[in-house]
């Protein structure tokens, strides 16, 4: 009897085994095998989706690529003005002023000039080409331009065009001058003579008409 039962429970056991054994071949098969064929991904037990990167992410899932737009910016050179230049520029000195440089554009007249008289000058009035300057008075005498002094003019004049030749225009200066020793005290300017009476000195400016003024006479 005992062997009997003993050897049932060694069949018993037997057949307990092999069921287990079975068991985790069947578990570990269905985990390696995937049910869905590429391009397609199992996401769930059972259920597949598109996956045509393999990237073992849906292809619903994943957010569309950003196009990226390259705009070729255009550079448009400015347009510049051209001007043959034909006359030198020139200019004559006047009794109380030499010229030393001139210079026309379109829009204006540059005259440089040296004060050439011992004493000083008081600028009126600069006007040519049918333009005038005028300048504002001064309290003294001594408060104009002593000898050796640059005096640089810029008359406003739109009489002419870009790339006109202008020859020998007349330029005329309206000035006060009060000579050195007709001073009391020239530290204070005190003048002892009689008024002074305006005075006019012309001269000639000559050149091409210029889009752009020079940067330094």
């Amino acid at each position: 009897m005992k062997k009997k039962l003993v050897f049932a429970l060694i069949l018993f056991s037997i057949v307990i085994i092999s069921g287990c054994g079975k068991g985790a071949e069947e578990a570990t098969g269905s985990a390696v095998e995937s049910v869905c064929k590429s391009p397609y991904f199992e996401f769930k037990v059972g259920e597949c989706c598109l996956d045509q990167n393999a990237n073992s992410i849906c292809d619903s899932d994943e957010k569309p690529a950003e196009e990226v737009v390259i705009v070729e910016e255009t550079v448009v050179a400015p347009e510049t003005e051209e001007v043959e230049i034909t006359l030198e520029d020139s200019c004559t000195d006047t009794t109380y002023f030499e010229c030393v440089a001139s210079y026309i554009t379109k829009d204006e007249l540059f005259i440089k000039f040296e004060t050439r008289r011992e004493g000083f000058v008081h600028l009126k009035s600069v006007s040519s080409m049918g333009c005038k300057k005028d300048f504002a008075d001064k309290n003294k005498a001594i408060e104009g331009y002593p000898i050796r002094t640059d005096v640089l003019v810029s008359l406003p004049c739109q009489k002419y065009k870009l790339g006109d030749e202008v020859q020998d225009a007349e330029y005329v200066l309206e000035y006060v001058f009060y000579p050195d020793d007709g001073f009391v005290n020239p530290s204070t300017g005190e003048w002892e003579g009689t008024p002074r009476n305006l005075q006019k000195s012309s001269g000639q400016v000559s050149g091409t008409v210029r889009s752009e003024p020079k940067k330094i006479l």
